[in-house]
């Protein structure tokens, strides 16, 4: 803050506002980039809610890479998915991974 404006003051509020509301633009500013990115790599993506076993967000070229409809991938837990989908030489390496994904041992991981 300003040396002018002290907390508690109308002008300290206002200029918290206006941090504020600058941080919420810049937040939002950081969604839609996040989002445009993973929307449309051509990579195979998924944002995964470990709390709930459930799918937060898939890109379109995980629908094309699995043949399936984003309906189809978001009716199914996580897990599931992966076991019918993943190559047989890659799902031993794909469960332990998703295991330390689901343990906290790790935050993301890629097959």
């Amino acid at each position: 803050m300003h040396e002018e404006s002290q907390p508690g003051t109308t002008e300290g509020l206002a200029e918290l506002y206006a941090r504020m509301e600058r941080a919420e633009a810049r937040a939002r500013d950081l969604e839609e980039w996040f989002a445009v990115g993973f929307d449309n790599s051509p990579n195979a993506m998924a944002v995964i809610s470990m709390f709930d076993n459930r799918y937060m967000r898939i890109n379109h070229a995980l629908e094309v890479l699995s043949g399936l409809t984003r309906e189809q991938i978001m009716s199914v837990d996580p897990f599931t998915f992966a076991l019918k989908t993943t190559h047989p030489d890659d799902l031993a390496a794909d469960q332990a991974l998703f295991g330390e994904l689901a343990l906290g041992r790790r935050t993301t991981y890629s097959i």
